[in-house]
């Protein structure tokens, strides 16, 4: 049986190209089996590492804490501001009251107290 060899040559065409689509779905299934396998594997370590991970969430989260801190104490802002700011008036006739009162109250203790 003798065939052409145009004919020859066509039929060996459609049969490497057969052959190309076949290797490259080969090849496609490999790699997205490696990539199924390593994004497993990754899984994996991100459940035994979930309690690193939740100490390094803690100690972020303090390190924000203590920075918010800082710059309100540096700013003079928040529970940080000074008394004379928080309480509005003069410190030094505040002071002058408060002893005076202080005096008043501490005679009246010293008077014995009748009762009847």
């Amino acid at each position: 049986m003798l065939v052409a060899p145009t004919t020859h040559r066509a039929a060996f065409a459609k049969v490497e190209a057969a052959h190309t689509k076949y290797t490259a779905a080969v090849a496609q299934d490999d790699s997205a089996a490696h990539t199924a396998e390593k994004k497993h594997q990754l899984m994996e370590k991100a459940k035994k590492n979930s309690g690193a991970i939740a100490i390094g969430l803690g100690i972020t989260a303090l390190l924000v804490t203590v920075a918010g801190v800082v710059a309100c104490k540096y700013k003079k802002t928040c529970c940080f501001k000074d008394s004379d700011q928080m309480e509005g008036g003069d410190r030094a006739l505040y002071k002058q009251e408060f002893k005076k009162s202080h005096k008043k109250h501490a005679k009246e203790s010293l008077v014995p107290a009748f009762d009847v």
